[in-house]
This record gives structure tokens, sequence and C-alpha cells, in this order.
């Protein structure tokens, strides 16, 4: 009995002073930062040169119906080769950078201040004419239809 009531009293007294040990420290190793790039715009092209005028709003349509509103009376855009974009849409003058993607089907425009994008599809690029079509946050297809200021 004595056996075992000294047993029980060692072994509590070996855990505490053998768990007092310090943890081994970590080691960290630094390595050096990996550079990281963003993916290369797509190079600017004949298409991209054709994209860079000013524009003014002709008409637009949803559905093959005619939208056109006062406040888009005075709407127009001007691409610039540095990519950036003045624009103004229903009254509202806006500026910002723009892109288009590799095959020229897309336009991006994020908008300064509010970095909102948009995304137009090129419907028609000719060297009078722009179509482009915008799709919201709806769904709903708008297509804008602009020609080349004289």
């Amino acid at each position: 009995m004595k056996k075992i009531l000294i047993t029980l009293l060692f072994v509590p007294i070996a855990f505490c002073s053998f768990g007092q040990t310090t943890p081994a420290k970590k080691t960290t190793t630094t390595t050096p930062a990996k550079k990281t790039t963003a993916a290369a715009p797509a190079a600017f092209t004949a298409k991209d040169s054709m994209l860079c005028k000013q524009w003014m709003f002709v008409s637009s349509e949803q559905f093959s119906v005619p939208l056109n509103t006062p406040a888009q009376k005075n709407d127009a855009m001007a691409f610039m080769i540095d990519k950036t974009v003045i624009f103004t849409m229903e009254g509202k003058k806006m500026t910002g950078t723009w892109l288009t993607d590799k095959p020229k089907t897309y336009l991006y425009i994020t908008v300064d201040g509010t970095n909102e994008k948009l995304r137009m599809k090129i419907i028609k690029l000719e060297k009078q004419k722009l179509s482009l079509e915008y799709r919201d946050k709806d769904e709903f297809y708008t297509t804008y239809n602009y020609e080349s200021a004289k």
C-alpha cells in the first residue's frame, strides 16, 4: 500500500518538474520576396488606334427599342492613347482608364474616384462609327451608338 501511495505522489511531481522545460526556439528563415508582376495588358493595335478619338453620342436602344433620353443629348467619349478616357453618360461627366481584351471584343473602363468597372462589348468599330453594348447589374443590355466627332 505504501508503494502505491509513494508511486502516486511521485508521478505527479515528476510530470510537473519535467513539464517546466522551455520549448525549443522556432527558427525562421527569410527568403527574398518574390517579384510579382501584373498580367501585361494587350498590345496596342491598329484597332486600339481607331478607338482613340472623340466619339459623339447618336442613339441608344434596349431590346431593339430606341431609348434616347434628353440627358443623353451631349453624351460623348474621348479615348486617349495613354489609356485614359473622358466621357459623359446621361449628362454626367467622368474620367477613367480603359483597356481592351486581347481579341479586342470587350472594352473595360475603370471610373476614377469610384473604381466602378464598366464592361462593354464592342459591336462595331469603324472609322466613323462605334457601337458598344453594355449590360447593367439587372442584366439589361443597352446598345450605345456613336459617330466620330467631325
